[in-house]
């Protein structure tokens, strides 16, 4: 995949928090994250298209399919991601894992509980984040645990921020064990209703707040571009959730957006913690474990 050519209108239109961020990154790092997130977000359209789900899901499967090589290599945007990863020497399985969360989104989706929460948060984000890791020049394996756990801090935030653009869809994010509520219910909210999903908006804020600890933690790992561009997405994600939290957690009756203005000073407070806050440079950080103890547990 010749980088020279690559388009980054994309993320540029579809995630202006990231494409901000990206533009701290070296050149040809940002074309690379650029590349990158063409293919998640052409992943995520199939699966958020209005096709029929069964449609939606050959097409992921035939995907999927194709990068496994057990079918010919049909499709450009394909045999792009595949060239990409292997000039880049990705994992093929984290792409596979990806589009296997991706494909969970074209069938009744209903969280049961917390641990299948963060399995799918992984799948979907966390995946990403490694690589990611590759991408951004990430310095030691110990650095795959701490991306991992940013993708799910800002899957997450997602969750929060869009319980009514997925209930539009039909879908809940919410684990059953927290809140048990169907998406027409969330789209006419009765006022007991309306306070237990506050509660449980606040719930998730909380776990992810705990992601985004822990993601700080491990940024000593990459290069110094690298790390200030992460910061910087990582404190931007960070403030939709605060939106939330001072409009009483309700998401409900406007999606929280960082302006631009907010954006740009979010980049100027992360240099100054990137200069004198010693736990971004701290590279004997350790992980704490108990934030996977709940993968492929669900």
């Amino acid at each position: 995949m010749n980088i020279k050519n690559t388009n980054t209108h994309s993320i540029k239109k579809n995630s202006k928090s990231f494409y901000f961020a990206s533009l701290f990154l070296k050149k040809k790092t940002f074309i690379k994250a650029a590349q990158l997130y063409e293919f998640c977000r052409y992943i995520d359209d199939i699966a958020d298209s209005d096709k029929k789900n069964s449609s939606k899901r050959e097409l992921l499967i035939s995907i999927k399919n194709q990068l496994e090589k057990k079918i010919k290599i049909k499709s450009k945007r394909v045999k792009d991601i595949e060239v990409f990863f292997k000039e880049n020497k990705l994992s093929l399985n984290h792409f596979l894992e990806l589009i296997n969360g991706v494909t969970d989104d074209t069938f009744r989706v209903r969280i049961k509980n917390e641990a299948e929460l963060i399995n799918y948060s992984y799948k979907v984000a966390g995946t990403v984040g490694l690589i990611m890791c590759k991408i951004l020049g990430a310095r030691h394996k110990h650095s795959y645990n701490f991306a991992i756990d940013l993708g799910i801090a800002f899957q997450l935030t997602n969750i929060a921020r869009d319980i009514t653009e997925d209930a539009k869809l039909g879908r809940v994010y919410l684990p059953q064990t927290w809140l048990k509520i169907e998406p027409s219910s969330i789209l006419d909210l009765s006022e007991k209703n309306r306070i237990r999903l506050y509660s449980t908006t606040k719930k998730l804020l909380d776990l992810a707040e705990q992601y985004y600890n822990s993601a700080i933690s491990g940024l000593s790992y990459l290069p110094h571009r690298s790390r200030i561009s992460v910061l910087i997405a990582l404190k931007v994600y960070r403030a939709i959730g605060l939106k939330i939290k001072n409009n009483d957690y309700n998401s409900i009756d406007n999606r929280a957006v960082v302006s631009f203005k907010e954006k740009i000073l979010v980049a100027f407070t992360m240099v100054i913690i990137y200069l004198f806050y010693k736990k971004v440079h701290n590279i004997t950080s350790k992980h704490n474990n108990d934030l996977h103890s709940l993968l492929n547990k669900s």
